[in-house]
């Protein structure tokens, strides 16, 4: 039992406890299945007993409606309804009553022949009471013999009482044996328990917490820091394996500390590299910060006056569009002057051909009117009034010509006026597409500097974005720098105290182990 594995006695004992319970369990079944049934047969008997009882009280109640109908006729009284109602309910509920308790099955075949002798005498006597009955209200009789009947009747049910109660009697024994088997067996089962329990603990007490009083000492040896001590080897069980792991843990313990106190030593040597590194790293890191916000200003500077000569090229465009707008408009006003000029000079040519039609109708006018004037004066007398009126038409002739030649000579110059406006205008259409031409030309550059000007504020604002990014980045990779120049410090003061803990054990045994590494 030594070698024993843990688990295959713990699976035994288990195994075995869990038959206990099962046989416990099958034992406290079979009792309780038992005493139920024995329950059940008692109340049976009970309930039988007392359907037979009150059968017998209604038979006597039966039995005293009849012999009170014989004494009502007998001293000349009707026959009492009541009483004959009373009479027919407990035939009835006596019927009801022995047909029910006939139908069930009973105990043992000699109870269930004595009952179906029962049944049989209570159904002929309740016949003969409900005969009897008939034959009373009919006055066909004044007497009747029912005793015999009924004395019959109760001592079948004095035997049948008697094999009730000793049937009760032999249910009650059986109760009390089975009760007196099941406190056997669990007396048993609780004597084998405790001896299997004092064999346990014992094996408890001289294998187990020997072995565990071992482990107790070999952690309480590792926990000072002493790996030096050997592990006795152990059973050939759970425990004996658990002893030859922790022997592996303490000799791989002695080599990972080795390995770490090497390696302690060249972290250590490490960190203060990486701290001087990191210190001049840290100036270095310093004096970019200050150039690059040297920097930062300038191209705010640059940002600025890129910024107004941008808005001064925007204003500056606006102005020549405006202007060649203006140019624009005033190119078609002077579009429209040319064509009204041009209008103008058309109708004064149509004036002064309208002037010479009038000038040669005056001519006309006044030589009809010479004629009048020559006519009227071979007329004599009788001409006269009208050479007056001829004369008047002549002088209105010669007023109408002369007005006529002033108005073509007033044409003439407008129309050479005109002429000379139009060519004037045309020259001033010619320089006025000129200088829209010019204006498109000026706006068209002034756009693409203000366009220009906008890429160039545009791109010295990436620029100087990208170089505040570039501050905040070496400022914080500054940052960075001291804290790692703090880590190294501190990984340094973390790398000596870890020597220090590791110098807490005791690995006197891996030397070599450790060299080897």
């Amino acid at each position: 039992m030594r070698n024993l594995k843990i688990a295959t006695l713990m699976k035994t004992g288990l195994a075995f406890l869990f038959l206990v319970f099962i046989g416990l369990t099958l034992a406290s079944i079979i009792a309780m299945k038992t005493a139920q049934k024995n329950y059940h047969n008692l109340d049976q008997l009970t309930d039988r007993m007392l359907v037979i009882s009150d059968t017998r009280y209604r038979i006597t109640g039966i039995r005293a409606n009849l012999n009170y109908f014989v004494s009502e006729l007998k001293a000349g009284r009707p026959f009492p309804v009541d009483g004959e109602q009373r009479l027919i309910n407990d035939l009835t509920v006596a019927r009801q009553d022995i047909s029910a308790w006939e139908k069930e099955p009973k105990a043992t075949p000699e109870i269930q022949a004595l009952a179906n002798k029962i049944a049989s005498e209570v159904h002929t006597l309740l016949d003969f009471s409900q005969d009897t009955s008939n034959r009373i209200k009919n006055h066909e009789i004044d007497s009747f013999a029912i005793a015999d009947r009924i004395n019959n009747l109760s001592t079948l049910i004095d035997q049948y009482s008697t094999l009730s109660n000793n049937l009760n009697e032999k249910i009650n024994d059986d109760y009390h044996r089975i009760v007196s088997q099941y406190i056997t067996l669990c007396i048993v089962f609780i004597v084998v328990i405790s001896v299997l329990f004092i064999l346990i603990l014992g094996w408890f007490k001289r294998d187990f917490l020997f072995t565990v009083q071992q482990l107790v000492t070999t952690f309480r040896h590792m926990g000072n820091g002493d790996l030096t001590f050997t592990i006795p080897p152990s059973k050939e069980n759970e425990l004996g394996v658990l002893f030859k792991e922790l022997e592996r843990t303490r000799r791989s313990l002695i080599s990972i500390i080795a390995s770490v106190k090497h390696s302690a030593v060249t972290i250590q040597s490490r960190a203060s590299d990486i701290a001087c590194g990191n210190q001049e790293l840290s100036c270095r890191t310093e004096q970019q910060a200050s150039a690059l916000q040297e920097t930062a200003a300038s191209m705010e500077e640059i940002k600025t006056t890129v910024g107004h000569n941008a808005e001064n090229a925007q204003q500056a465009s606006s102005l020549a569009a405006s202007a060649n707008q203006t140019a624009r408009n005033g190119e078609t006003v002077m579009n429209g002057v040319t064509e009204t000029m041009q209008k103008i000079e058309h109708n004064a040519q149509q004036i002064a051909e309208i002037n010479n039609i009038i000038s040669g109708i005056a001519n006309q006018t006044n030589i009809l009117a010479l004629n009048a004037a020559v006519e009227a004066a071979r007329a004599g007398e009788q001409g006269r009034g009208f050479a007056v009126v001829a004369t008047e038409v002549r002088s209105l002739a010669a007023r109408s010509a002369d007005a006529a030649k002033e108005i073509g000579d007033l044409i003439k110059h407008s129309v050479n006026n005109v002429s000379h406006g139009v060519k004037l205008v045309s020259s001033a259409g010619s320089t006025m597409q000129e200088i829209v031409k010019s204006t498109t030309q000026v706006s068209n550059i002034m756009r693409e500097i203000s366009v220009a000007s906008e890429e160039q504020s545009s791109g010295i604002n990436q620029i100087a974005m990208a170089i505040n990014q570039m501050e905040i980045v070496t400022q914080q990779n500054a940052t960075l720098v001291v804290e790692s120049a703090s880590a190294t410090d501190a990984m340094n003061d973390q790398t000596r105290e870890l020597t220090t803990r590791v110098a807490f054990f005791n690995t006197e045994e891996g030397d070599e182990t450790a060299a080897a590494v």
